[in-house]
C-alpha cells in the first residue's frame, strides 16, 4: 500500500490526476449548454442507432452492408466506437455521455503533450502549468461542445505519431515504434481527411529522429508509409462497402463479402506489418513484405480499374455536392484564409460566433501576443549566448509541422472551415512551451529565468476569465441559433409527450436539427428528413401526429400551403423561444 501511494505521489501521476480532473470540471460546470446541433454529434448519433434500434430511423452514413464504416467520403466514423462504450456504460445518450466522450480525447492528448514533453526534459513546472493553462481554455470548453470535437481523436492519433517517431531513436524497438508511428497517423486520416496533410512533415520528423540509428532512409520511408497504409485500412474496408453496396447483389451475398474480405484484409494487413516489424533488419524479407505490399496495391487498383463506371457513377455526385475546390481565390488570399483560421481557432473567436453569435474573449489576441514576446525574447537569448542549433531544433521541428499543414491547406482554403484547424490550437501549445522552457533554459538572469511561469501565469488567468466569461453568457442566452438549448428541450418535450402516451412523427426538412434529436431521445421517437406527403400519410392513419421544424418564419407559410394541398389542413404553429425572450425556430404541429 506504501509503494502504491508513494508512486501516487509521482509527477506522473499528479499530471495525469489533473487533467483528469479540470476535464470532469470542464464538462460538469456546464453539462447542458448550448444545444446539440447537428454536427456536434455526427457521426456519433450512429452509436445510438445501433444501440437502441427502436424507430428505424434515417442516418447519413454512406451506404454500407456490413458496420458504418464511412461517416462521409471524407471521414470515417472513429467516434462512434468510443460512444458505444460510454453510452453502454450509463445505460442511455444525454448531453452528459457526449460531453464525457469528446473530454477523453483531450484528456488523452493533453496527456500524449506530457510524454512528450517530457521525453524532451522540459522543465517539470513549465510543462504542468501549460497542460493546466490548455485544459481550462475557453478552447478545450468549446471543442467538446460543438462540431469541432471530430478532429479531436485524429488530434491525439497525431500526437501518439509524433511521440512513437520521438521513440523510434531506440535502435532495438526502432522498426516498432516506426510502425506505430505510421499506423497512428493513418488511422488519424481515417478519422478525419485533413490529417493527410501532417504526414510529410511527420515522416521528415521521424527520418530526423532515425538519424540515430542504424537504419536506411529508404528503408524507413518505405516502412513508415506501410504503417500509414495499415492503418488506413478502415478507409479501404468503407469504400469498397459502399462499392459493393451500388451492386445488385443480394443483402445477404453483399453483408458477407464486405466481412469476409474485410477480416480478410485485417488480417493480411496485421500479418504484414508484424512480419517487417520482425524482420526488419533482414533485408530480403524486408523486400519480401515491400513486393506484398505492391501486390495488395495493385490488387486493390485492379479491382478499382474493373469497376471504374460503377466507380464515377457512384461518388462523383458526392464529390460534386461537396464543392472542393470552393471559391476561386488567388494564393495570397488562401494564405491569408489559412492564417485567418488559425488565429481564429487560437482566438476561440470561431466558436464563441457559434454558440453566442458575437464574441465574449477579453483580450483575444493574448496567446498570439504570448507567442510574439517568447519569440523574440529567445532570439535574443539565442544570439547572446551563441546556441542556435540546439536550443532551436525541436521548436523548429513543430514549427515544420504547423507550416506543412497550412501549405497542404492552400488548395482547399477556400472550401475549409475554422474547425479544420483544431488541431493547430495544441500544436502552437506545443510550440509556445518549448519556447519557454528555451527561455528557461538559456536564460542566466533570475529574473528572467522567471519570466516562463509568469507568462504562463498570464496564460492561466486568461483560460480562466473568458472560460467564465464564455460559460455565463451561456447561461444568460441558452446558446443562439443552431447552438440554442431549444434543440434541448424540444427532444425532451418529445420524450415527455412519449411518456404520456402521444405519438408523434417529427419532420425535420432542413439542416441541424436531427442528428441532435436522435442521441437526446435515444433513438425512441420516429422522424422525416424531408416532407415526404406519402409516408407522413400513413404515419397520421396509424394515429400519429406531427411536428414540423423550421428556422425561418418565412418557412411556415410555405410547409403549411404544401400540407394544406395535401389535405392536411388542422394545424397550428408554435415557436420555441431563447432564455432571454428570441424566437429561435418554429413548429408547425398536427395532432391525430
Amino acid at each position: 500500500m506504501k509503494k502504491v501511494f508513494v508512486k501516487l505521489k509521482s509527477y506522473d501521476s499528479l499530471c495525469l490526476i489533473s487533467i483528469i480532473l479540470l476535464g470532469i470540471w470542464q464538462v460538469l460546470r456546464c453539462p447542458d449548454l448550448p444545444g446539440l446541433y447537428l454536427d456536434a454529434v455526427n457521426p456519433d448519433y450512429l452509436a445510438i442507432q445501433m444501440l437502441f434500434p427502436h424507430a428505424n430511423n434515417p442516418n447519413w452514413t454512406m451506404p454500407h452492408s456490413g458496420i458504418p464504416l464511412l461517416g462521409q467520403l471524407y471521414h470515417g466514423t472513429i467516434t462512434v466506437w468510443l460512444q458505444l462504450i460510454i453510452v453502454g456504460l450509463f445505460g442511455e445518450s444525454s448531453l452528459l455521455t457526449d460531453r464525457f466522450s469528446n473530454i477523453i480525447y483531450v484528456v488523452g492528448i493533453c496527456w500524449v503533450m506530457h510524454l512528450i514533453l517530457k521525453r524532451l526534459g522540459t522543465n517539470k513546472a513549465i510543462s504542468f502549468f501549460a497542460l493546466i493553462c490548455i485544459m481550462l481554455s475557453p478552447n478545450v470548453f468549446s471543442f467538446i461542445r460543438t462540431q469541432y470535437y471530430i478532429k479531436l481523436p485524429g488530434t491525439l492519433l497525431l500526437m501518439l505519431s509524433i511521440y512513437f517517431g520521438m521513440q523510434s531513436i531506440d535502435n532495438h524497438k526502432h522498426a516498432v515504434y516506426l510502425m506505430l508511428s505510421g499506423i497512428s497517423l493513418g488511422i488519424a486520416f481515417y478519422s478525419y481527411f485533413i490529417f493527410l496533410f501532417f504526414a510529410p512533415a511527420i515522416l521528415l520528423f521521424c527520418l530526423d529522429k532515425a538519424k540515430k540509428t542504424d537504419s536506411s532512409y529508404v528503408k524507413d520511408t518505405v516502412g513508415w508509409c506501410i504503417g500509414f497504409g495499415c492503418g488506413s485500412t478502415p478507409y479501404v474496408i468503407g469504400y469498397s462497402d459502399l462499392l459493393i453496396t451500388s451492386t445488385s447483389l443480394s443483402a445477404s451475398v453483399k453483408s458477407n463479402l464486405v466481412t469476409v474480405g474485410g477480416f480478410l484484409l485485417v488480417i493480411t494487413v496485421i500479418f504484414l506489418a508484424c512480419t517487417m516489424v520482425r524482420k526488419y533488419q533482414n533485408n530480403k524479407v524486408f523486400i519480401r513484405c515491400c513486393m506484398a505490399a505492391l501486390i495488395l496495391v495493385f490488387s486493390l487498383g485492379t479491382i478499382c480499374l474493373i469497376n471504374l463506371n460503377s466507380i464515377i457513377n457512384r461518388l462523383i455526385p458526392t464529390l460534386n455536392s461537396l464543392e472542393i475546390a470552393g471559391k476561386d481565390m488567388g494564393v495570397i488570399q488562401r494564405i491569408a484564409q489559412i492564417f485567418y483560421y488559425w488565429s481564429g481557432v487560437l482566438e476561440n473567436r470561431f466558436l464563441e460566433g457559434q454558440m453566442l453569435e458575437t464574441t465574449s474573449t477579453y483580450l483575444p489576441f493574448m496567446l498570439t501576443i504570448l507567442l510574439l514576446i517568447t519569440f523574440i525574447l529567445t532570439c535574443i537569448l539565442t544570439i547572446t549566448r551563441k546556441m542556435v542549433k540546439d536550443d532551436w531544433r525541436e521548436i523548429l521541428s513543430w514549427i515544420g509541422i504547423l507550416l506543412c499543414y497550412g501549405i497542404c491547406c492552400i488548395p482547399f482554403a477556400s472550401r475549409m472551415g475554422g474547425q479544420h484547424f483544431t488541431p493547430t490550437f495544441f500544436i502552437t501549445c506545443m510550440i509556445l512551451i518549448l519556447v519557454l522552457d528555451s527561455i528557461w533554459r538559456l536564460a542566466k538572469n533570475k529574473y528572467i529565468k522567471k519570466m516562463p511561469i509568469a507568462l504562463l501565469g498570464v496564460f492561466l488567468l486568461w483560460s480562466i476569465i473568458n472560460t467564465n466569461l464564455l460559460q455565463k453568457n451561456l447561461e444568460f442566452t441558452g446558446g443562439r441559433y443552431l447552438y440554442s438549448e431549444t434543440i434541448n428541450t424540444l427532444a425532451k418535450d418529445a420524450l415527455s409527450e412519449r411518456g404520456n402516451g402521444k405519438k408523434n412523427v417529427y419532420v425535420f426538412p432542413e439542416w441541424g436539427f436531427w442528428c441532435g434529436f436522435d442521441y437526446l431521445t435515444v433513438n425512441q421517437i420516429p422522424y422525416m428528413l424531408s416532407i415526404d406527403i406519402n409516408t407522413l400519410k400513413r404515419y397520421l392513419d396509424k394515429g400519429y401526429g406531427f411536428r414540423l421544424c423550421t428556422w425561418d418564419n418565412e418557412s411556415v407559410e410555405q410547409y403549411i400551403n404544401l400540407l394544406g394541398n395535401a389535405d392536411i389542413c388542422d394545424v397550428s404553429t408554435d415557436t420555441m423561444l431563447s432564455r432571454d425572450g428570441k424566437v429561435i425556430f418554429y413548429i408547425i404541429k398536427g395532432d391525430s
